[in-house]
Protein backbone atom coordinates (compact mmCIF):
# COMPACT_ATOMS: atom_id res chain seq x y z
CA UNK A 1 0.00 0.00 0.00
CA UNK A 2 1.62 3.49 -1.42
CA UNK A 3 1.44 6.49 1.11
CA UNK A 4 -0.17 9.45 0.28
CA UNK A 5 0.59 13.04 1.11
CA UNK A 6 -1.29 16.02 1.12
CA UNK A 7 -0.58 19.54 2.45
CA UNK A 8 -2.58 20.73 5.26
CA UNK A 9 -1.21 24.10 5.02
CA UNK A 10 -2.16 24.14 1.11
CA UNK A 11 -5.73 22.44 1.65
CA UNK A 12 -6.39 25.20 4.28
CA UNK A 13 -4.60 28.20 2.41
CA UNK A 14 -6.81 27.11 -0.42
CA UNK A 15 -9.66 27.05 1.80
CA UNK A 16 -9.42 30.69 3.10
CA UNK A 17 -8.53 32.24 -0.06
CA UNK A 18 -12.09 31.10 -1.79
CA UNK A 19 -13.40 32.03 1.55
CA UNK A 20 -11.83 35.49 1.26
CA UNK A 21 -12.76 35.95 -2.55
CA UNK A 22 -16.17 34.82 -1.84
CA UNK A 23 -16.75 35.57 1.55
CA UNK A 24 -20.66 37.37 1.04
CA UNK A 25 -21.56 34.19 -1.22
CA UNK A 26 -21.08 31.85 1.86
CA UNK A 27 -23.01 33.78 3.96
CA UNK A 28 -25.63 34.05 1.92
CA UNK A 29 -25.63 30.53 2.05
CA UNK A 30 -25.45 29.95 5.34
CA UNK A 31 -28.41 32.41 5.84
CA UNK A 32 -30.23 30.65 3.24
CA UNK A 33 -29.76 27.31 4.45
CA UNK A 34 -30.76 28.76 8.00
CA UNK A 35 -33.62 29.83 7.59
CA UNK A 36 -34.56 26.89 5.40
CA UNK A 37 -33.95 24.75 7.77
CA UNK A 38 -35.80 26.56 10.93
CA UNK A 39 -38.65 26.76 8.70
CA UNK A 40 -39.25 23.97 7.72
CA UNK A 41 -38.19 22.49 11.43
CA UNK A 42 -41.08 25.02 12.79
CA UNK A 43 -44.36 22.78 11.63
CA UNK A 44 -43.11 19.84 14.10
CA UNK A 45 -41.80 21.93 16.78
CA UNK A 46 -45.25 23.30 16.55
CA UNK A 47 -46.84 19.96 16.12
CA UNK A 48 -44.74 18.57 19.26
CA UNK A 49 -46.33 21.21 21.10
CA UNK A 50 -49.63 21.01 20.80
CA UNK A 51 -49.71 17.06 20.78
CA UNK A 52 -48.12 17.47 24.32
CA UNK A 53 -51.25 19.72 25.35
CA UNK A 54 -53.99 17.52 23.38
CA UNK A 55 -52.53 14.82 22.12
CA UNK A 56 -56.38 13.24 20.99
CA UNK A 57 -56.87 16.12 18.82
CA UNK A 58 -53.66 15.69 16.37
CA UNK A 59 -52.84 12.94 14.47
CA UNK A 60 -50.52 10.60 15.22
CA UNK A 61 -48.64 10.70 11.54
CA UNK A 62 -48.20 14.72 11.24
CA UNK A 63 -45.28 14.91 13.66
CA UNK A 64 -43.54 11.79 11.90
CA UNK A 65 -44.69 13.54 8.67
CA UNK A 66 -42.75 16.88 9.69
CA UNK A 67 -39.74 15.35 11.34
CA UNK A 68 -38.87 13.62 7.90
CA UNK A 69 -39.48 16.59 5.63
CA UNK A 70 -37.59 18.44 7.76
CA UNK A 71 -34.30 15.34 7.72
CA UNK A 72 -35.00 15.46 3.64
CA UNK A 73 -34.39 19.50 3.88
CA UNK A 74 -31.12 18.83 5.87
CA UNK A 75 -29.93 15.92 3.14
CA UNK A 76 -30.77 17.91 0.05
CA UNK A 77 -28.65 21.49 1.58
CA UNK A 78 -25.64 18.70 2.79
CA UNK A 79 -25.32 17.69 -0.60
CA UNK A 80 -25.85 21.11 -1.95
CA UNK A 81 -22.82 22.84 0.19
CA UNK A 82 -20.64 19.78 -1.31
CA UNK A 83 -21.40 20.47 -4.99
CA UNK A 84 -20.48 24.45 -3.79
CA UNK A 85 -17.24 23.55 -2.50
CA UNK A 86 -16.37 20.84 -4.96
CA UNK A 87 -17.03 23.47 -7.67
CA UNK A 88 -14.63 25.93 -6.06
CA UNK A 89 -11.90 23.16 -6.09
CA UNK A 90 -12.54 23.21 -9.91
CA UNK A 91 -11.99 26.59 -10.52
CA UNK A 92 -15.97 27.14 -11.21
CA UNK A 93 -18.05 29.81 -8.70
CA UNK A 94 -21.25 28.02 -8.34
CA UNK A 95 -24.60 29.73 -8.40
CA UNK A 96 -27.14 29.84 -4.86
CA UNK A 97 -29.53 27.41 -6.90
CA UNK A 98 -26.51 24.46 -6.81
CA UNK A 99 -27.64 24.51 -3.19
CA UNK A 100 -30.86 22.48 -4.05
CA UNK A 101 -29.95 20.46 -6.45
CA UNK A 102 -29.69 17.30 -5.12
CA UNK A 103 -32.09 15.41 -6.63
CA UNK A 104 -29.46 13.49 -9.30
CA UNK A 105 -28.05 11.54 -6.40
CA UNK A 106 -30.80 12.13 -2.85
CA UNK A 107 -31.34 8.70 -2.36
CA UNK A 108 -27.43 7.22 -2.77
CA UNK A 109 -26.08 9.66 -0.48
CA UNK A 110 -29.03 8.44 1.96
CA UNK A 111 -28.03 4.97 0.91
CA UNK A 112 -24.48 5.65 1.78
CA UNK A 113 -24.92 7.82 4.97
CA UNK A 114 -27.17 4.87 6.57
CA UNK A 115 -24.47 2.76 5.97
CA UNK A 116 -21.75 5.02 7.45
CA UNK A 117 -23.69 5.42 10.43
CA UNK A 118 -24.44 1.55 10.56
CA UNK A 119 -20.45 0.78 10.42
CA UNK A 120 -19.28 3.65 12.78
CA UNK A 121 -22.58 3.12 14.90
CA UNK A 122 -22.07 -0.15 15.16
CA UNK A 123 -18.63 -0.28 15.94
CA UNK A 124 -19.49 2.63 18.75
CA UNK A 125 -22.13 0.13 20.12
CA UNK A 126 -19.57 -2.61 20.33
CA UNK A 127 -16.90 -0.67 22.35
CA UNK A 128 -19.66 0.32 24.60
CA UNK A 129 -20.54 -3.57 25.44
CA UNK A 130 -17.18 -4.20 25.18
CA UNK A 131 -16.38 -2.13 28.27
CA UNK A 132 -19.45 -3.37 30.71
CA UNK A 133 -18.72 -7.09 29.44
CA UNK A 134 -14.97 -6.45 30.46
CA UNK A 135 -16.45 -4.18 33.83
CA UNK A 136 -18.21 -7.28 34.85
CA UNK A 137 -15.53 -9.41 34.49
CA UNK A 138 -12.29 -8.12 35.89
CA UNK A 139 -11.92 -4.54 37.89
CA UNK A 140 -9.02 -4.50 36.45
CA UNK A 141 -7.98 -1.21 34.99
CA UNK A 142 -4.40 -2.20 33.55
CA UNK A 143 -6.80 -4.79 31.58
CA UNK A 144 -9.84 -2.69 30.56
CA UNK A 145 -8.20 0.84 29.88
CA UNK A 146 -5.77 -1.01 27.00
CA UNK A 147 -8.54 -2.73 25.07
CA UNK A 148 -10.93 -0.48 25.14
CA UNK A 149 -8.32 2.12 23.88
CA UNK A 150 -7.76 0.07 21.09
CA UNK A 151 -11.37 -0.73 20.48
CA UNK A 152 -11.80 3.43 19.97
CA UNK A 153 -8.44 3.16 17.60
CA UNK A 154 -10.86 1.24 15.48
CA UNK A 155 -13.63 3.54 15.75
CA UNK A 156 -11.65 6.35 14.54
CA UNK A 157 -9.50 4.37 11.90
CA UNK A 158 -13.59 2.87 10.21
CA UNK A 159 -14.53 6.37 10.54
CA UNK A 160 -11.75 8.42 8.92
CA UNK A 161 -11.38 5.27 6.03
CA UNK A 162 -14.99 5.85 4.83
CA UNK A 163 -15.58 9.52 5.82
CA UNK A 164 -15.07 10.79 1.76
CA UNK A 165 -18.04 7.98 0.95
CA UNK A 166 -20.71 10.76 0.30
CA UNK A 167 -18.29 12.91 -1.68
CA UNK A 168 -17.55 10.03 -4.36
CA UNK A 169 -21.93 9.74 -4.94
CA UNK A 170 -22.47 13.05 -5.38
CA UNK A 171 -19.10 13.65 -7.34
CA UNK A 172 -18.32 10.13 -9.47
CA UNK A 173 -22.21 8.86 -9.47
CA UNK A 174 -21.27 6.01 -7.36
CA UNK A 175 -23.39 3.77 -5.41
CA UNK A 176 -23.47 3.40 -1.72
CA UNK A 177 -21.44 0.12 -1.64
CA UNK A 178 -18.80 1.30 -4.67
CA UNK A 179 -18.85 4.68 -2.77
CA UNK A 180 -17.52 2.92 0.68
CA UNK A 181 -14.67 0.50 -1.48
CA UNK A 182 -13.88 4.10 -3.15
CA UNK A 183 -13.63 5.57 0.08
CA UNK A 184 -11.26 2.96 1.70
CA UNK A 185 -9.33 2.77 -1.32
CA UNK A 186 -8.36 7.15 -1.62
CA UNK A 187 -8.00 7.01 1.98
CA UNK A 188 -5.87 4.19 2.45
CA UNK A 189 -2.32 5.44 3.41
CA UNK A 190 -3.32 8.35 4.46
CA UNK A 191 -5.34 8.00 7.34
CA UNK A 192 -2.70 9.16 10.11
CA UNK A 193 -2.78 12.45 8.00
CA UNK A 194 -6.47 12.93 7.74
CA UNK A 195 -6.75 12.33 11.52
CA UNK A 196 -4.18 14.86 11.79
CA UNK A 197 -6.27 17.31 9.68
CA UNK A 198 -9.34 16.32 11.15
CA UNK A 199 -8.26 17.96 14.49
CA UNK A 200 -6.44 20.81 13.00
CA UNK A 201 -10.28 21.34 11.16
CA UNK A 202 -12.07 21.23 14.89
CA UNK A 203 -9.74 23.53 16.26
CA UNK A 204 -9.88 25.73 13.78
CA UNK A 205 -13.99 25.80 14.01
CA UNK A 206 -12.96 26.39 17.65
CA UNK A 207 -11.58 29.27 17.32
CA UNK A 208 -15.59 30.59 15.11
CA UNK A 209 -16.70 29.97 17.98
CA UNK A 210 -14.83 31.60 20.33
CA UNK A 211 -15.67 34.53 17.70
CA UNK A 212 -18.99 34.85 19.61
CA UNK A 213 -19.86 32.14 16.64
CA UNK A 214 -19.91 35.12 14.13
CA UNK A 215 -16.36 33.56 13.26
CA UNK A 216 -18.54 30.40 12.10
CA UNK A 217 -19.00 31.72 9.19
CA UNK A 218 -15.51 32.36 7.50
CA UNK A 219 -14.01 28.83 9.25
CA UNK A 220 -17.09 25.92 8.12
CA UNK A 221 -16.50 26.71 4.52
CA UNK A 222 -13.02 27.44 5.07
CA UNK A 223 -12.64 23.66 6.48
CA UNK A 224 -15.51 22.64 4.02
CA UNK A 225 -13.67 23.88 0.79
CA UNK A 226 -10.07 22.39 2.60
CA UNK A 227 -11.90 18.98 2.71
CA UNK A 228 -12.92 19.06 -0.58
CA UNK A 229 -9.60 19.73 -2.26
CA UNK A 230 -8.06 16.63 -0.06
CA UNK A 231 -10.39 14.46 -1.75
CA UNK A 232 -9.61 15.60 -5.29
CA UNK A 233 -5.76 15.02 -4.63
CA UNK A 234 -5.88 11.79 -2.70
CA UNK A 235 -8.77 10.66 -5.78
CA UNK A 236 -5.91 11.42 -7.97
CA UNK A 237 -3.30 9.81 -5.84
CA UNK A 238 -5.71 6.28 -6.24
CA UNK A 239 -4.97 4.48 -9.60
CA UNK A 240 -7.50 1.70 -7.83
CA UNK A 241 -10.39 3.71 -8.79
CA UNK A 242 -10.30 2.73 -12.23
CA UNK A 243 -11.77 -0.33 -11.01
CA UNK A 244 -15.02 1.58 -9.98
CA UNK A 245 -14.54 3.46 -13.61
CA UNK A 246 -13.32 6.55 -11.84
CA UNK A 247 -10.41 8.21 -14.12
CA UNK A 248 -7.68 10.16 -12.78
CA UNK A 249 -8.56 13.66 -12.64
CA UNK A 250 -6.77 16.77 -12.13
CA UNK A 251 -6.60 18.45 -8.04
CA UNK A 252 -4.95 21.50 -9.03
CA UNK A 253 -7.14 24.57 -7.09
CA UNK A 254 -7.17 26.55 -10.42
CA UNK A 255 -8.81 25.30 -13.78
CA UNK A 256 -6.36 23.88 -16.61
CA UNK A 257 -6.55 23.20 -19.79
CA UNK A 258 -7.85 19.80 -20.62
CA UNK A 259 -6.49 17.39 -24.22
CA UNK A 260 -10.04 16.65 -25.23
CA UNK A 261 -11.29 16.20 -28.90
CA UNK A 262 -11.48 19.55 -30.73
CA UNK A 263 -9.61 21.77 -28.30
CA UNK A 264 -6.25 23.30 -29.17
CA UNK A 265 -3.40 24.21 -26.85
CA UNK A 266 -2.63 27.70 -26.66
CA UNK A 267 -0.61 29.62 -28.44
CA UNK A 268 3.20 29.88 -27.33
CA UNK A 269 2.97 26.80 -24.61
CA UNK A 270 5.55 25.06 -23.91
CA UNK A 271 6.14 21.38 -23.93
CA UNK A 272 7.83 19.21 -21.43
CA UNK A 273 11.28 17.73 -22.83
CA UNK A 274 10.67 13.64 -22.28
CA UNK A 275 6.05 13.32 -22.51
CA UNK A 276 5.86 11.38 -19.32
CA UNK A 277 3.57 7.66 -19.68
CA UNK A 278 1.01 6.50 -16.73
CA UNK A 279 -1.60 8.02 -15.55
CA UNK A 280 -1.52 12.11 -15.99
CA UNK A 281 0.48 12.75 -18.77
CA UNK A 282 1.67 15.94 -19.62
CA UNK A 283 1.90 17.72 -22.70
CA UNK A 284 2.45 21.35 -21.67
CA UNK A 285 2.06 23.48 -18.94
CA UNK A 286 -1.47 22.48 -17.63
CA UNK A 287 -2.58 19.86 -20.47
CA UNK A 288 -2.62 16.52 -19.16
CA UNK A 289 -3.96 13.61 -21.06
CA UNK A 290 -6.71 10.60 -20.16
CA UNK A 291 -5.42 7.73 -18.49
CA UNK A 292 -4.74 4.66 -21.38
CA UNK A 293 -2.10 6.01 -23.84
CA UNK A 294 1.52 5.32 -23.64
CA UNK A 295 3.65 7.55 -26.10
CA UNK A 296 7.28 6.35 -27.48
CA UNK A 297 9.43 8.38 -25.53
CA UNK A 298 10.38 11.94 -27.50
CA UNK A 299 7.65 12.40 -29.23
CA UNK A 300 6.30 15.70 -28.94
CA UNK A 301 3.24 17.71 -30.14
CA UNK A 302 4.84 20.92 -31.72
CA UNK A 303 3.55 24.09 -31.26
CA UNK A 304 0.01 24.94 -32.34
CA UNK A 305 -1.05 20.77 -33.00
CA UNK A 306 -4.63 20.45 -32.68
CA UNK A 307 -5.71 17.68 -29.30
CA UNK A 308 -7.46 15.60 -31.64
CA UNK A 309 -4.60 15.32 -34.07
CA UNK A 310 -2.42 14.33 -30.91
CA UNK A 311 -4.68 12.08 -29.31
CA UNK A 312 -5.05 10.18 -32.94
CA UNK A 313 -1.55 10.35 -33.34
CA UNK A 314 -0.57 8.68 -30.00
CA UNK A 315 -3.47 5.90 -30.34
CA UNK A 316 -1.55 4.95 -34.20
CA UNK A 317 1.66 4.52 -31.72
CA UNK A 318 0.28 3.29 -28.03
CA UNK A 319 -0.65 -0.45 -27.40
CA UNK A 320 -3.44 -0.99 -24.69
CA UNK A 321 -2.69 0.07 -21.42
CA UNK A 322 -2.14 -2.60 -18.73
CA UNK A 323 -4.80 -3.61 -16.33
CA UNK A 324 -4.41 -1.61 -13.03
CA UNK A 325 -4.50 -4.48 -10.80
CA UNK A 326 -5.03 -3.41 -6.43
CA UNK A 327 -1.81 -4.47 -3.88
CA UNK A 328 -2.75 -7.87 -2.79
CA UNK A 329 -5.27 -9.11 -5.57
CA UNK A 330 -8.80 -8.27 -6.76
CA UNK A 331 -11.19 -8.79 -3.62
CA UNK A 332 -14.67 -9.78 -3.68
CA UNK A 333 -17.32 -7.65 -4.14
CA UNK A 334 -18.90 -8.41 -1.74
CA UNK A 335 -15.79 -8.04 0.84
CA UNK A 336 -17.78 -4.64 2.35
CA UNK A 337 -20.83 -6.03 3.46
CA UNK A 338 -18.86 -9.31 4.26
CA UNK A 339 -16.84 -7.19 6.85
CA UNK A 340 -20.03 -5.09 8.14
CA UNK A 341 -21.83 -7.90 8.75
CA UNK A 342 -18.94 -9.37 10.68
CA UNK A 343 -18.81 -6.16 13.16
CA UNK A 344 -22.87 -6.22 13.67
CA UNK A 345 -22.57 -10.11 14.51
CA UNK A 346 -19.99 -9.06 17.07
CA UNK A 347 -22.22 -6.91 18.68
CA UNK A 348 -25.06 -9.21 19.10
CA UNK A 349 -22.53 -11.32 20.47
CA UNK A 350 -21.06 -9.10 22.92
CA UNK A 351 -24.49 -8.04 23.87
CA UNK A 352 -25.95 -11.39 24.44
CA UNK A 353 -22.83 -12.22 26.30
CA UNK A 354 -23.33 -9.17 28.68
CA UNK A 355 -26.86 -9.80 29.09
CA UNK A 356 -25.90 -13.31 30.03
CA UNK A 357 -23.75 -12.48 32.46
CA UNK A 358 -25.53 -9.82 33.96
CA UNK A 359 -29.04 -11.10 34.14
CA UNK A 360 -28.95 -13.52 37.05
CA UNK A 361 -27.63 -10.57 39.49
CA UNK A 362 -30.53 -8.18 37.20
CA UNK A 363 -33.54 -10.86 37.87
CA UNK A 364 -33.05 -10.67 41.94
CA UNK A 365 -33.12 -6.83 42.04
CA UNK A 366 -36.24 -6.74 40.42
CA UNK A 367 -39.07 -5.66 42.27
CA UNK A 368 -42.44 -4.28 40.42
CA UNK A 369 -44.23 -2.38 43.74
CA UNK A 370 -48.58 -2.50 43.74
CA UNK A 371 -50.17 -0.13 41.72
CA UNK A 372 -51.53 1.72 44.98
CA UNK A 373 -48.23 2.20 46.13
CA UNK A 374 -46.98 5.91 45.82
CA UNK A 375 -43.32 5.70 46.09
CA UNK A 376 -41.26 9.03 46.70
CA UNK A 377 -38.99 10.49 44.59
CA UNK A 378 -36.43 10.18 47.24
CA UNK A 379 -33.22 8.33 47.14
CA UNK A 380 -33.18 6.25 49.99
CA UNK A 381 -30.64 3.27 50.79
CA UNK A 382 -32.47 -0.05 50.53
CA UNK A 383 -31.66 -3.89 51.68
CA UNK A 384 -31.82 -6.29 49.26
CA UNK A 385 -33.86 -8.09 51.91
CA UNK A 386 -37.75 -8.18 50.76
CA UNK A 387 -41.12 -7.27 52.62
CA UNK A 388 -42.46 -10.57 54.76
CA UNK A 389 -46.26 -10.37 54.08
CA UNK A 390 -47.34 -12.07 57.20
CA UNK A 391 -49.11 -10.21 60.43
CA UNK A 392 -46.70 -9.18 63.15
CA UNK A 393 -43.91 -9.51 60.97
CA UNK A 394 -43.43 -6.71 58.56
CA UNK A 395 -40.20 -5.94 57.24
CA UNK A 396 -39.99 -1.80 58.60
CA UNK A 397 -36.73 -1.05 57.38
CA UNK A 398 -36.75 3.13 58.30
CA UNK A 399 -39.11 5.61 58.37
CA UNK A 400 -39.50 8.93 56.78
CA UNK A 401 -41.47 11.64 58.63
CA UNK A 402 -43.08 14.68 58.02
CA UNK A 403 -46.32 16.42 59.30
CA UNK A 404 -48.16 16.34 56.26
CA UNK A 405 -47.30 13.29 54.54
CA UNK A 406 -44.94 10.61 56.52
CA UNK A 407 -43.90 7.56 54.53
CA UNK A 408 -42.24 4.39 55.74
CA UNK A 409 -39.78 1.98 54.18
CA UNK A 410 -40.95 -1.75 53.86
CA UNK A 411 -38.45 -3.75 52.14
CA UNK A 412 -37.91 -2.34 49.26
CA UNK A 413 -41.07 -0.11 48.53
CA UNK A 414 -41.80 3.58 50.00
CA UNK A 415 -45.27 3.66 51.20
CA UNK A 416 -47.66 6.43 52.88
CA UNK A 417 -50.81 5.98 55.57
CA UNK A 418 -53.28 4.04 53.39
CA UNK A 419 -51.33 2.22 51.43
CA UNK A 420 -51.63 -1.95 51.28
CA UNK A 421 -48.80 -4.29 50.47
CA UNK A 422 -49.24 -7.56 50.72
CA UNK A 423 -52.11 -7.63 52.41
CA UNK A 424 -50.97 -5.25 54.82
CA UNK A 425 -52.58 -1.44 55.42
CA UNK A 426 -50.23 1.09 56.68
CA UNK A 427 -52.87 2.76 59.32
CA UNK A 428 -50.66 5.17 61.10
CA UNK A 429 -47.24 6.38 60.47
CA UNK A 430 -45.92 7.66 64.23
CA UNK A 431 -42.38 9.00 64.51
CA UNK A 432 -40.56 6.16 65.59
CA UNK A 433 -43.59 3.45 64.64
CA UNK A 434 -45.72 2.29 62.09
CA UNK A 435 -49.74 1.49 63.02
CA UNK A 436 -50.59 -1.75 60.80
CA UNK A 437 -53.77 -3.74 59.90
CA UNK A 438 -54.25 -7.51 58.27
CA UNK A 439 -57.43 -9.28 58.26
CA UNK A 440 -59.08 -6.97 61.16
CA UNK A 441 -56.11 -7.53 63.04
CA UNK A 442 -53.79 -4.24 64.13
CA UNK A 443 -50.47 -4.56 65.53
CA UNK A 444 -47.98 -1.63 66.20
CA UNK A 445 -43.91 -1.75 64.78
CA UNK A 446 -40.93 -0.08 65.16
CA UNK A 447 -37.94 0.45 63.05
CA UNK A 448 -35.20 -2.11 63.33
Amino acid sequence: MSSKSFSYSGALGFGWSVVKSNFWFFVGVWVVSFFVSFFVSLPGQILGQLAGRSPKSMSPFLAPVAVITSYIMQVILGIGLIKITLSFCDGVKPRFSTLFNAWGCFWRYIGAGLLYALIIGGASIACVLLFILLSTVTHSPYFILPVLIAFLILVVILSIKFCLCCYFVIDKGLGPINALKASSMATAGAIDSLAVFSILCCLINMLGVLCFFVGLFATIPTVMVAMALVYRQLSAQTPELAELGISGSNVEPRASVGVTGGIQPVAGMRSDPVIRSGLGIRLGQGVQLSPGFQPIQGVQPSEGIRADSAKAALAATAGPAPAIQREGGKKSDNSLLFWIAVLIMLSVALAAGIGHRLWPRLKGKIVVPPKDVVVSPKEVAVSPKQAVASPKEVALKGILYSEDKPSALIGDAIVTEGDIIDGVKVVKIHRDSVEFEKDGEKWTQRTE
